[in-house]
């Protein structure tokens, strides 16, 4: 675990979003290992954000791959989850942990389960309503960011 002095973790991928399987899980960690290349892992740019302008600019960005990723990258992130659950219980850094109730991309139950498994005296849950993946593009944006700024002032 990295010491610091604190960490803010946006919408963390602990545990996979909805409809993933655990045989798809399997599935996608097999064909990561033959057929890394292959271009499986979906990640629309409308789960990202709700507001139209934000997707349009991603839709616009040269830098954003808008298309199918390579299914390694899928399975390397299952991976990097399973290996979070593992080691909750070992994290004591100050944390802030955002998330949003509608991401589809990284389950809010596994942010809950974060805050309730670390060891940090000094954490902090904030659920957002409605809001998706990516919270500081998201509409409510300001109330997002003050909050981050609200932590950060505190410490």
């Amino acid at each position: 675990i990295i010491e610091s002095e604190g960490i803010i973790l946006s919408a963390p991928a602990r545990v996979p979003g909805e409809g993933i399987s655990p045989l798809l899980i399997k599935i996608t960690g097999i064909l990561g290992k033959l057929i890394p290349c292959l271009p499986l892992m979906k990640l629309p740019n409308e789960q990202f954000s709700r507001d139209p302008e934000i997707v349009k600019a991603m839709y616009a960005d040269r830098l954003i791959l808008n298309k199918n990723g390579p299914v390694r990258t899928a399975a390397q992130l299952l991976g990097a989850m399973a290996q979070i659950q593992t080691k909750a219980e070992k994290f004591t850094t100050p944390v802030l942990i955002l998330h949003g109730t509608a991401d589809k991309l990284a389950n809010p139950e596994g942010s809950k389960k974060l805050a309730g498994r670390s060891k940090s005296t000094d954490k902090t849950l904030k659920i957002y309503p409605g809001l998706v993946h990516d919270l500081v593009h998201e509409p409510e944006k300001s109330q997002v960011l003050s909050d981050i700024m609200e932590w950060l002032a505190k410490r």
